[in-house]
């Protein structure tokens, strides 16, 4: 066993018996995420490990480094064999996101290995579906436990297929209608979805589920070669998604196809050097249907807000509001939950009052009835003086009253310290709250 190895297992006060598991063991590397505060060893050992000490090491390993928020382990198994899968099911069903009746109806089911993949015999496909909805994290399970190359295949007993078929009601087809296909570049993607929070070094496939937000495009003036850059994000983390070709048609498919929406995109993650940052470098994109949680209020009696901000707000607004698309959330989301109306008053400009008329007038055009009508209410926040500025230097405490001092103000030909000048210059002197003696004189400039 590698001392590191020995020193953690130590550290989380790890039972001698257990140390026979991690002979010939050591720590692969350490992964941190960007804040260094969330962590996975990743550990090589020679064999399976047996349950019991997984469950140990997953419990226990976070209260060995109680100054990082999350500390997680995966292990590499140098000498795996796929059979013992099997004897690892019912753990994993366990743990992962089926919900309790689930989890004790799967754990009965036939399971057998050849190769590597590992076959889940079911009655229906209706338990089909279910299992496909959480087969990421049952995936995600076997990875961490050392199975990084094996597949699933779910196997519907033919019996149990024909008695749903003789219970289901025949229909007769008038017409299929052709659906359009939601691969938008490459070939289908199927697999584990990782979180973009969860990427924190460079991997060579990985599936994100994530919105784009922003577009750049870029063509060489040297050469055919083209870029698209997309901002993608997942509500846990962003990251720059690339896509480099010299074909133009790809270079316009994806670039009109992935303006906006959610979309399953596959590739492999790279430090990228113009970035600086770690980039999801594209191979595979799929459109799949937005996972936008959609606001609700359920409340009786509405509220009308009447102070908030839209983006146009420079450094003091979230809600999007998009000159290009004509679209403002703040408006779009009061509407839809119901409110009577809005205000909206942003910082130092009126920018976003165009576009949230245009969605309103378009939104009360089809209701007769007036007084369901949405209004909406427009108004700025001026800043009069800049509370940023140091006026006061040299404060003291000393009283007005008791000393004499000079106030003064000054005449310019504009606010531009670049350009304009001063013109004129006046003051008072002050002693005793009485002025003592006065100066004006004009400037030439």
């Amino acid at each position: 066993m590698h001392d590191k190895l020995k020193l953690l297992l130590d550290k989380i006060n790890t039972p001698k018996e257990y140390y026979d598991y991690f002979l010939n063991g050591k720590i692969l590397k350490l992964k941190l995420d960007h804040t260094r505060r969330n962590g996975i060893f990743v550990i090589e050992v020679e064999k399976p490990l047996d349950i019991e000490v997984i469950k140990y090491i997953n419990e226990n390993i976070r209260i060995g480094f109680p100054s990082m928020e999350s500390v997680k382990a995966s292990f590499v198994i140098k000498n795996k064999n796929y059979d013992d899968m099997i004897k690892y099911y019912n753990y994993v069903i366990k743990n992962s996101t089926l919900t309790k009746p689930m989890k004790e109806l799967f754990e009965e089911k036939k399971v057998s290995v050849k190769n590597n993949t590992l076959t889940i015999e079911l009655d229906n496909i209706a338990e089909e579906n279910i299992f496909k909805n959480n087969m990421d994290s049952v995936e995600k399970l076997y990875k961490k436990i050392g199975f990084d190359d094996f597949k699933i295949n779910l196997f519907i007993n033919e019996e149990k297929k024909e008695e749903i078929k003789e219970q289901t009601p025949k229909v007769e087809i008038v017409k299929e209608e052709k659906k359009e296909s939601p691969i938008i570049y490459g070939d289908d993607v199927k697999g584990s979805i990782t979180l973009i929070k969860d990427i924190i070094t460079e991997e060579q496939n990985i599936t994100v589920e994530a919105y784009v937000f922003g577009v750049e495009e870029f063509e060489s003036s040297k050469s055919a070669f083209k870029i698209l850059t997309f901002k993608i994000s997942d509500n846990t983390d962003s990251i720059y998604a690339k896509f480099f070709t010299k074909d133009a048609d790809s270079f316009k498919k994806l670039s009109k196809a992935m303006k906006s929406g959610w979309f399953r995109i596959n590739g492999y993650v790279k430090q990228d050097q113009y970035a600086k940052d770690l980039v999801l470098n594209i191979r595979n994109v799929v459109k799949i249907p937005s996972k936008d949680n959609l606001l609700k209020d359920d409340g009786e009696v509405k509220r009308v807000e009447l102070h908030a901000h839209t983006m146009m707000s420079q450094m003091d607004g979230l809600t999007k509001l998009d000159l290009g698309k004509h679209t403002c959330e703040l408006v779009t989301n009061a509407i839809n939950m119901g409110y009577r109306g809005v205000a909206i008053t942003d910082h130092n400009g009126c920018q976003g009052f165009p576009i949230a008329y245009g969605i309103i007038k378009a939104h009360n055009k089809g209701i007769e009835d007036k007084s369901k009508h949405f209004k909406g209410l427009y108004g700025t926040e001026l800043t009069l003086v800049d509370d940023t500025v140091n006026i006061v230097v040299r404060k003291t405490d000393e009283s007005l009253m008791d000393n004499t001092y000079v106030v003064f103000d000054t005449e310019t030909t504009g606010f531009y310290a670049g350009s304009d000048q001063m013109i004129e210059i006046g003051a008072v002197k002050i002693k005793d709250g009485k002025v003592i003696d006065r100066f004006d004189e004009l400037i030439d400039p």
